[in-house]
């Protein structure tokens, strides 16, 4: 799935969501799938993108304040998530989100997939990949979990202030009931 944005005529930014048929051809125009069809992964071109995904591979925090408004909000499906307190700032929020997602997954990486950017928004496609860490008696610990991720920023300025995740939880919860054996 290949994200783009668009503006609607009331003003507002729309993602657009081409067929599998539109998303491949565009892929090898970009050069983007190996000679056997895979996604390979590319460099993000936006600075708000290169922070990112340096403070969720690498766990750098450093320039927080360029990167992040005072005020962050992260949504998951649509869900907003619950990774700080209430009056906690933006930078604060980024950190203990990053964390959590660190607590379940000690490995996680994200690869750059598809990156667009249109005025104060960006679309992104990325594959995730880590070992999730099940808490129990048995201290199991699957295979790495490997799935894709479709998140939309919107930036103040040059500061992301809202960043809204989609996942396929169906796909999530079927690979971790599967086990380590697959």
């Amino acid at each position: 799935v290949v994200l783009t944005c668009a503006e609607a005529s009331d003003g507002t930014q729309r993602a657009l969501i081409p067929t599998a048929i539109a998303s491949i051809v565009a892929l090898r125009k970009k050069g983007q799938l190996d000679e056997e069809g895979v996604v390979v992964e590319i460099e993000p071109s936006h600075k708000v993108t290169k922070f990112l995904f340096g403070v969720v591979n690498s766990g750098v925090y450093e320039d927080m304040d360029k990167h992040v408004a005072e005020e962050l909000e992260v949504t998951l499906n649509g869900n907003p998530i619950a990774s700080g307190d209430p009056g906690m700032t933006g930078t604060e929020t980024l950190r203990a989100t990053v964390e959590s997602w660190r607590s379940l997954m000690p490995d996680l990486q994200w690869a750059l997939l598809d990156e667009v950017h249109k005025k104060d928004r960006i679309a992104l496609r990325f594959r995730v990949r880590g070992t999730p860490v099940v808490d129990s008696d048995e201290g199991w610990t699957g295979e790495p979990l490997v799935y894709e991720v479709g998140a939309f920023l919107h930036l103040d300025g040059k500061r992301v202030r809202e960043a809204h995740q989609y996942i396929d939880l169906q796909q999530i919860t079927e690979a971790l009931d599967a086990g380590p054996e697959g």
